[in-house]
C-alpha cells in the first residue's frame, strides 16, 4: 500500500511511487550528515517486513545525504533502478526532529547558551558548535556579559543552508544564528 500512483491505461508506462517517511535533525537537512532511513519505515511504505539484507539486497537505501537547505515536509526524489522493468521512484517525505539547542525559522537558527558565573569574573571567549560541526566564536576574550540582562548576539551566514544556493552545505549560501548568552547568578 506504499504504491500511490501507477500509469493510466493508455498511456506510457510510469513508475511507480512509494513514498518513504524520514525524521532527520537539522545537521541532515543541512546536508552536513546523511540521514538514517530506518527499516520501520521502508516496511511501513512497502507494506511488507524489511530486514536490513532484504534492503541490501533490493538496493533500498538506508542513508542518503539530503539537498542542502531541505525542510520539514519537503519530498527529495530517489530512483531505485533494481525494483521492475522500469525501476521505482522513492518520494522520501522529510519530517524535522527537534535540535536540542537549536531552533529553525526559515533559515535563521535560534538558541540560548547560560553560561558559568565565573564568566562574568574571567570575560574569556564563548565558542559553540554549530549545526554543521564547527566550532564558531560567539563572544571574543575580554567582552564581558551582564547577569541582569542577556546579551544577544547574531553571527551572520552561520545558520542554515539556504535551499538552491548551492549542491554543497559548504558553500552554500546560509542565513544567521541568533545566541542569546545569559550567565547564572551562582
Amino acid at each position: 500500500d506504499g504504491v500511490f500512483r501507477r500509469g493510466e491505461p493508455g498511456a506510457a508506462p510510469t513508475r511507480p511511487i512509494v513514498e518513504v517517511k524520514v525524521t532527520c535533525g537539522l545537521e541532515e537537512m543541512g546536508g552536513w550528515a546523511e540521514a538514517q532511513i530506518s527499516l520501520d519505515s521502508w516496511t511501513a511504505a512497502l507494506g511488507a517486513t524489511v530486514t536490513e539484507e532484504a534492503a541490501l539486497r533490493l538496493g533500498l537505501p538506508l542513508r542518503l545525504y539530503l539537498p542542502p537547505g531541505s525542510s520539514d515536509g519537503d519530498v527529495v526524489r530517489y530512483t531505485v533502478r533494481s525494483l521492475g522493468p522500469q525501476g521505482v521512484d522513492i518520494a522520501f517525505k522529510l519530517s524535522a526532529r527537534k535540535h536540542r539547542r537549536w531552533a529553525r525559522k526559515g533559515n535563521d537558527l535560534h538558541g540560548t547558551v547560560t553560561l558559568s558565573a565565573w564568566h562574568r569574573l574571567f570575560p574569556t571567549s564563548v565558542r559553540l558548535r554549530g549545526v554543521d560541526g564547527e566550532r564558531t566564536i560567539v563572544r571574543p576574550a575580554g567582552e564581558r556579559v551582564k547577569r541582569a540582562k542577556p546579551t544577544k548576539v547574531t553571527l551572520a551566514s552561520r545558520g542554515m543552508p539556504i535551499a538552491g544556493s548551492g549542491d554543497n552545505p559548504r558553500n552554500a549560501e546560509r542565513g544567521d544564528m541568533h545566541v542569546t548568552l545569559s550567565v547564572r547568578s551562582v
